[in-house]
């Protein structure tokens, strides 16, 4: 199903997550899941990679790690980016279903 494309499992243990991102949202925020990709609202303009850290950051709060073990692998300068989790807490689901009910999509 398309919906769940916006999550991949690695072999070597890590987490693939298609985002779609808006800026200059409101507020910032996760979901809901759209066209395979898991929409992000976050309050930064797209400028000077203001945008990418902010959601690095939101990504990281929701899902219970370090900002530093997220990287975008693709789309640094797109609304759509491919967002790599290299360590995952030991608690987070691996699986779209599970992750959109652990994040409350």
């Amino acid at each position: 199903m398309a919906e769940d494309l916006w999550l991949q499992a690695e072999t070597d243990g890590s987490i693939i997550l298609r985002v779609r991102v808006i800026p200059r949202s409101r507020q910032a925020g996760l979901g809901p899941v759209r066209a395979g990709r898991l929409v992000a609202r976050i309050t930064r303009p797209p400028v000077d990679g203001k945008a990418n850290q902010e959601l690095l950051k939101t990504l990281a709060s929701a899902l219970g790690c370090k900002r530093a073990q997220l990287s975008i692998v693709q789309g640094a300068t797109t609304r759509d980016k491919t967002v790599r989790v290299a360590t995952l807490p030991a608690d987070l689901p691996t699986t779209a279903d599970a992750l959109a009910r652990y994040l409350g999509l």
